[in-house]
């Protein structure tokens, strides 16, 4: 069992397999002209991620809509001396962290190793999603 930010369980860890996709949510700044991921993406010692089989895109992106979002894969971490373990959180259980020190080369490799899968957005036009959000109500499941 893991324990949440509160100190709750929130049920058991799965580890992480070298071929899983983790998502890194970046803002528009780390964004590069040819549209990839700046190195500037990657520098946080506890780099935090969310498991890609768990969570998708657009539940990563729920409460920052201006940010884009970069996937890596977890191997390709750990080829770089970099730890990566699951740590759940109570609302978000496919929390992850990708630790260790991110020289500037280590940065830069996990940059050229990662795919845009969503590109960030001008705060204004995040702004606009955020409202139509709300204007739309709440989400139904059939």
């Amino acid at each position: 069992m893991s324990k949440g930010l509160d100190g709750e369980s929130v049920g058991t860890v799965m580890l992480i397999t070298n071929d899983e996709l983790l998502s890194r949510r970046f803002h528009i700044y780390q964004l590069k002209e040819d549209g990839t991921a700046s190195s500037g993406a990657f520098t946080d010692p506890d780099m935090s991620v969310d498991r890609a089989s768990m969570r998708t895109i657009d539940e990563s992106l729920s409460e920052y809509p201006y940010m884009g979002v970069a996937q890596i894969v977890a191997g390709e971490a750990r080829s770089l001396e970099q730890e990566v373990v699951p740590v759940p959180q109570l609302l978000n259980l496919a929390h992850a962290e990708v630790r260790g020190k991110k020289t500037k080369a280590i940065a830069k490799k996990l940059a050229r190793s990662s795919v845009v899968v969503r590109a960030p957005k001008a705060v204004a036009d995040a702004e606009t999603t955020k409202t139509e959000a709300t204007q739309a109500g709440p989400r139904t499941t059939e």
